[in-house]
């Protein structure tokens, strides 16, 4: 009876361990993420790339902008964009943020112009590609056939 009593014990505590080694193994304390890293967009590094030619000013807006949308803030992102837009009306990226942010917001037909205005200014090819990536989402929202067919057109040019 003493030696069932142990055994029981012992798998008791034995099984308590693995559960809590499990568990610690298993997920990563809230405490070591950063709002960066819970927020951070896929694509934010293409727009960050084209982040260098801006003067201080509007780099500063941008990045708060940045900022918010990582934190899903999309009104507060939107207004930063067209602060930034009215000291510089040139950069690629600022229109690009804000039609992703029509999209957020189920702007669509809007949406497709911001974007198309973004791919007028000559950004990156990588900024290009996604902005026809955004513009076939936004396309396809809208319900807009020719313009769906539009951006894979497109994208089919850079993947070919």
């Amino acid at each position: 009876m003493t030696t069932h009593r142990l055994s029981f014990s012992v798998f008791r505590h034995l099984s308590w361990l693995l559960l809590a080694l499990l568990f610690a193994c298993s997920t990563r304390p809230p405490s070591s993420l950063t709002p960066a890293e819970e927020g951070e967009l896929p694509w934010q590094a293409v727009w960050q790339a084209d982040s260098g030619r801006y003067n201080a000013a509007t780099a500063q807006l941008i990045r708060q902008a940045d900022n918010a949308i990582r934190n899903r803030n999309t009104d507060k992102a939107g207004s930063l964009l067209e602060r930034a837009l009215r000291i510089d009306n040139r950069i690629a990226g600022i229109w690009s943020r804000l039609g992703w942010l029509a999209m957020q917001n189920h702007q669509y037909r809007r949406a497709q112009n911001l974007l198309q205005r973004s791919n007028s200014l000559g950004p990156p090819r990588a900024m290009r590609r996604l902005n026809w990536q955004f513009y076939l989402r936004a396309s396809e929202a809208a319900g807009d056939a020719a313009g769906v067919a539009r951006a894979r057109q497109k994208l089919t040019a850079f993947d070919g």
